[in-house]
């Protein structure tokens, strides 16, 4: 039985311990990857015990990672299947077992052609180039140190804490995964500091502007794990707090905050006949921002679902010049005005709760036959 859907925990190593238990199911120890230091270890480096065990098990380093060490732990279970059923008889025991290794691979593979980090993925953390992450200090000149040491499908990681720097862009990448060890826990806050006007009104030099921009030239990239504070106190158009062109790009798990405009934005640097396609957009939610909650430009084949809007100070979620967007099960709190979509777009629609304000304004806004 599978009782939970985690499948990643993090410590920060005190220099003694050696021991570190993980609350998740694992069939094999070689299901799991173990990170010290933003360093894969290999397997001579420790020990698994409770394998097969629902409530999990533990893993036990040889030496003693280092005091402030990051140490993460994650099951990654190879989309195999191992059981080879008898002709005759029936083996309750065996069928479990199997049972819950396909919802394990289920867990760790959410989309087979979106998975960008697998086992053995060069991971680059960001305090390894000199990030100090206690809101104070600016870590710029750090996270863009590790962002020119990614390579195609490697992991750029957060730890827990908050990182104040510049602009940070992703260029020419494939596969990478930037994370973090969840929303609220591992915070990237902007720090740039100018003069912004909207309507004639000019503000005062302030803080606050974009925070990550991955442009069109990458591709399948995942974003999980992290806060984006744009850290804007006046709106700054232009300076969406995230910023994402490249195709299949997976974002699930994050929180946006104080964005100068658009909390999150899609496909808006694309051409028109390069759309951005396979967007994942899940399990989000958008606080304060001066602008729209989700902006989608030019897409094709996007999902936008299960995500909490709650803070857009324009659309909550914005469609347009896209075709096969799916919109479902959004918890929007701060307007009625859902979803805006320019006319003549094809955009399929499923309206789930709590979306019944959806239904009226689509009716309004979408030529339907």
């Amino acid at each position: 039985m599978v009782t939970t859907t985690q499948r990643s925990i993090s410590f920060t190593a005190n220099g003694s311990t050696t021991v570190f238990a993980f609350p998740f199911m694992v069939m094999a120890g070689s299901d799991l990857i173990v990170v010290s230091n933003g360093l894969i270890q290999d397997t001579g480096a420790y020990s698994v015990s409770g394998v097969g065990v629902e409530s999990g098990g533990s893993v036990t380093f040889v030496a003693a990672p280092t005091a402030t060490w990051v140490v993460s732990i994650t099951r990654t279970v190879p989309n195999l299947q191992g059981t080879d059923f008898p002709n005759a008889g029936f083996v309750p025991a065996v069928l479990e077992r199997a049972l819950d290794r396909l919802t394990l691979q289920i867990q760790d593979s959410p989309a087979a052609e979106q998975q960008p980090a697998a086992e053995g993925s060069h991971v680059v953390n960001v305090m390894n180039y000199g990030a100090v992450a206690n809101g104070t200090t600016d870590d710029s000149f750090a996270v863009n140190a590790a962002v020119a040491a990614l390579v195609d499908r490697s992991v750029l990681y957060f730890p827990a804490g908050v990182y104040r720097c510049s602009t940070f862009t992703l260029s020419g990448l494939s596969g990478v995964s930037v994370r973090g060890d969840g929303p609220g826990v591992s915070t990237i806050r902007n720090n740039n500091s100018f003069a912004a006007g909207v309507g004639g009104l000019v503000h005062p030099v302030t803080v606050g502007a974009r925070v990550i921009n991955v442009d069109k030239t990458c591709d399948h990239i995942e974003v999980t794990g992290l806060t984006f504070d744009g850290n804007c106190i006046y709106r700054k158009p232009g300076q969406q707090a995230v910023t994402i062109d490249a195709s299949y790009t997976t974002f699930h798990n994050n929180e946006t905050v104080n964005s100068g405009e658009f909390a999150n934005q899609f496909g808006r640097n694309r051409d028109d006949g390069d759309p951005m396609l396979y967007l994942n957009c899940h399990h989000n939610m958008v606080g304060m921002c001066f602008a729209d909650g989700y902006n989608l430009h030019r897409q094709r084949h996007a999902t936008v679902s299960d995500n909490i809007v709650d803070g857009a100070d324009d659309d909550l979620i914005a469609i347009s010049q896209s075709v096969d967007v799916v919109v479902a099960n959004n918890v929007c709190l701060s307007r009625r005005d859902v979803l805006r979509v320019s006319v003549g777009a094809k955009v399929l629609v499923i309206l789930l709760p709590p979306l019944s304000c959806l239904q009226e304004h689509l009716q309004e806004s979408l030529p339907w036959q």
